[in-house]
């Protein structure tokens, strides 16, 4: 756990970092008349956000040496991936005190169903209704369905190979964010 939890926040802080690099490469390159100085200051972010991800890297390699284990994977995770909850962290990336694993299925997570508790994962099927056929699913061991919009309605785009005329969900997607994206 402390070396997957350790990796989930280097991952974090690499996709943080990688944002900001990003960012500031734009900058410069919108800017590329700018003086000196402002340029100056953009490859100091540049040359910050590339420290923060080496940090994170070996921050994630010595917690996995220090737990006995193999290096967990820092690459960035699929694009079309379904959200996942990781195992509870600390903002150093060590494990809460009350973090825990299904021993028979580490990848489910506890979730709440109609007042009780049940080990399992999130769902999400999307069909034609004209043609009753499923054109796309999703499993995700998050619960909300806020951040499964998304990526289902590009599974959608990837096996119907065009955008739904009309998408109807329930109430459990909708967020600010999801509506620009439709």
């Amino acid at each position: 756990m402390e070396a997957e939890t350790a990796a989930a926040a280097a991952r974090q802080r690499q996709e943080e970092a990688d944002e900001a690099s990003a960012t500031a490469a734009d900058a410069a390159a919108q800017d590329s008349k700018a003086p000196p100085e402002k340029q100056a200051e953009l490859s100091k972010k540049a040359e910050s956000a590339a420290a923060k991800v080496r940090e994170a890297r070996e921050k994630k390699t010595e917690a996995a040496e220090d737990a006995g284990l193999k290096s967990p994977d820092l690459e960035p995770l699929d694009a079309g991936a379904m959200p996942r909850r990781g195992l509870a962290r600390k903002a150093d990336g060590t494990p809460k005190g009350k973090t825990q694993r299904n021993f028979t299925d580490p990848d489910s997570h506890l979730m709440q169903s109609g007042g009780s508790y049940l080990q399992g994962y999130n769902y999400q099927l999307a069909l034609d209704s004209d043609h009753q056929v499923i054109v796309a699913v999703g499993v995700s061991n998050q619960a909300p369905d806020v951040e499964h919009l998304e990526p289902m309605v590009q599974r959608i785009v990837d096996t119907a190979g065009a955008l739904p005329d009309v998408l109807t969900t329930d109430a459990g997607y909708w967020s600010e964010a999801n509506a620009e994206h439709c």
